[in-house]
C-alpha cells in the first residue's frame, strides 16, 4: 500500500482502525501510508449509509473495548439513530402493532413495511441494539415505531425457543437444555426493558408470549413482575384462552396457577381505581360535579365489567380441576369488585361446576 491509496472492506474497517491505533500508524509516517487516516476516511464514507454503518457496528463486537475507546461504537450508534429519525418522519404503527408507511390523514391505506429499518437492526447484538433504541428514543422517534421495532427483534428471538408453533413442554425442555441460558436471559430482560410503558402499544398476546419465555428461561423476578404488571394493567384486553394457557401449572398437583391470575386482577383493579381518581381530580368544581364524574367513570366501569365477566368465565373453566383449593377459588372470585357484576350467572355457574367436581 506504500505510495498509493487503497480501498478498505467495510466489514474490516473497524478492525483496521483499531490495529492502526495500536501500531501508531499515524500521519508522521506520511499521509499515503497512514492507516489511521485511511480508515478514518473510510468511516466518514460509511457513516452516510445505514446498512454499511450497521455492518461496522456488528464487527465491533469482537473489538471491545478498544472500539469503544476510539468511539467507533458510539459514532456508529449515533449515525444509525440520526439516519432512522430522518427516515421515519412518515413512519407509524397500524392498529395491529405493525409498522406502516404513509400519511395517516389520507383516505388511502398505508403501505405495509416488511423489510424496513426494523429488519436491518435484527443482526445487532442485544447490547448494541439496546443502545441504538435508547438513542433514537432520546432523539424523539415515535414511541409506536419503537414498540414495533422491539417487537420485531423479540419475535426473531422467540423463534429460537419454539418452532412451527410447538410449545409442548417436552419439546421445549429439550430445546432449552441446548440454549445458552445466561445469554438468552439477558436478551429477554433487555427486550422487556426496551418496551415502551404506554398502554395499547403492545398486543396482549405478545406480552403473554414474553411472559411464557421469561418463565421458561427463569429470568429475574423483576422482569416477570414487570410483564405481569403490563398485562394486569390491560386485563380487559385479555382473552380467556390466554389466561387458561398461561396459568397452566403443575405445582402442588394443581392444573392452574390462580395466584398468577389473582395478581393480574389486583393490578387491574388498582390501576382502574387510580384512573378513576385521576379523572375525578381533573373535573372542575361545579354544582353538577356528580354528572361529570359519572361520565368520566363510565369507561372504567365498562372495562371493570368486562374483566369481571372474563374472570367468572375463567373460574368456570378451571373449576373442573379436582385439586383446586377452595380458598384460591374464593380468593380469585372475591378479587373482582362485587359492584362490577351486572348479574351473578357466571359466578354461579363456576361454583356449580366446582361443587360437582
Amino acid at each position: 500500500c506504500y505510495g498509493m491509496k487503497f480501498e478498505i472492506d467495510v466489514t474490516n474497517v473497524a478492525m483496521l482502525r483499531c490495529a492502526a491505533e495500536y501500531l501508531e500508524m499515524t500521519e508522521e509516517y506520511g499521509m499515503d501510508v497512514s492507516l489511521v487516516s485511511n480508515t478514518e476516511n473510510v468511516l466518514k464514507d460509511v457513516f452516510t449509509d445505514l446498512k454499511s454503518t450497521i455492518q461496522v457496528l456488528c464487527s465491533c463486537e469482537t473489538l471491545l473495548p478498544i472500539a469503544e475507546d476510539l468511539k467507533i461504537v458510539s459514532r456508529c450508534i449515533n449515525t444509525i439513530a440520526c439516519i432512522l429519525c430522518r427516515s421515519s418522519s412518515k413512519c407509524s404503527l397500524d392498529t395491529h402493532g405493525f409498522i406502516k408507511l404513509g400519511d395517516s390523514n389520507t383516505n388511502h391505506e398505508p403501505e405495509a413495511i416488511t423489510d424496513w429499518w426494523a429488519d436491518e437492526l435484527l443482526c445487532l447484538p442485544v447490547h448494541f441494539y439496546q443502545r441504538v433504541l435508547q438513542t433514537i428514543r432520546s432523539k424523539g422517534l415515535q414511541t409506536g415505531a419503537i414498540a414495533g421495532a422491539v417487537m420485531h427483534y423479540a419475535l426473531q428471538f422467540l423463534k429460537t425457543l419454539s418452532s412451527n408453533g410447538r410449545n409442548d413442554s417436552e419439546h421445549l425442555q429439550e430445546k432449552v437444555h441446548l440454549l445458552d441460558h445466561h445469554h438468552h436471559r439477558i436478551v429477554l430482560e433487555t427486550i422487556v426493558n426496551l418496551l415502551p410503558a404506554e398502554k395499547r402499544l403492545v398486543p396482549m398476546g405478545f406480552l403473554f408470549r414474553l411472559l411464557w419465555a421469561s418463565r421458561l428461561l427463569d429470568t429475574t423476578i423483576a422482569c416477570q413482575m414487570d410483564l405481569e404488571r403490563r398485562i394486569g394493567a390491560e386485563l380487559d384486553q385479555t382473552t380467556l384462552e390466554d389466561l387458561v394457557i398461561h396459568s397452566s401449572s403443575c405445582a402442588n398437583g394443581a392444573l392452574f396457577d390462580l395466584d398468577f391470575v389473582h395478581r393480574l386482577v389486583v393490578t387491574f383493579v388498582q390501576k382502574n381505581d387510580d384512573d378513576i381518581g385521576d379523572e375525578d381530580g381533573d373535573i372542575p368544581i361545579s354544582p353538577h360535579l356528580h354528572i361529570g364524574s359519572d361520565a368520566s367513570n363510565s369507561g372504567s366501569e365498562m372495562t371493570m365489567r368486562k374483566v369481571s365477566k372474563l374472570i367468572d368465565t375463567f373460574l368456570a373453566e378451571v373449576a373442573a380441576d379436582p385439586n383446586l383449593p377452595a380458598s384460591k377459588f374464593i380468593k380469585l372470585s372475591d378479587a373482582v369488585p362485587k359492584s362490577s357484576r351486572i348479574d351473578h350467572d357466571g359466578i354461579y355457574r363456576a361454583v356449580d361446576v366446582y361443587l360437582k367436581v
